[in-house]
């Protein structure tokens, strides 16, 4: 975790995907107070990278398909999740 403590801050980008799997976590978690507190970090993490968030474009999605279709081909169906993360 060295790399991560001298990088520039922004120099960090994150993946909407990765917000996503975020807030599925904190939806799922049955402590109300909990899941308060961890949306507000979640807030906090979203604006704290506010333009370094990478989405899902066509690019991404045409890119994303080749690598299901390489996959396939090989008899390896990658998840979805991970196989969007690659792309």
């Amino acid at each position: 975790m060295e790399w991560f403590l001298v990088t520039n801050e922004l120099n960090l980008y994150t993946s909407c995907l990765v917000l996503g799997e975020i807030k599925k976590g904190i939806s799922l978690n049955i402590d109300s107070k909990k899941r308060n507190s961890y949306n507000l970090r979640l807030a906090k993490i979203i604006d704290n990278f506010e333009d370094r968030v990478i989405n899902i474009d066509t690019e991404v999605s045409l890119l994303w398909g080749d690598l299901i279709a390489s996959g396939q081909r090989l008899g390896k169906t990658p998840l979805i999740i991970n196989s969007l993360i690659t792309a």
